[in-house]
């Protein structure tokens, strides 16, 4: 893949992720809350 494949490829998938992040914690039953050490921070819904 080059260097322009793969920036497509993430720039896409970096899209979907961020809309996820925004859309997806209104659906879920439970939502674990991640810190930038991936340490769990908050727990809602339980």
């Amino acid at each position: 893949m080059g260097e322009v494949a793969i920036a497509r490829f993430i720039m896409h998938y970096e899209r979907l992720t961020r809309w996820i992040l925004q859309e997806m914690p209104g659906r879920a039953d439970v939502v674990i809350e991640l810190g930038p050490d991936h340490e769990v921070v908050r727990v809602s819904g339980l």
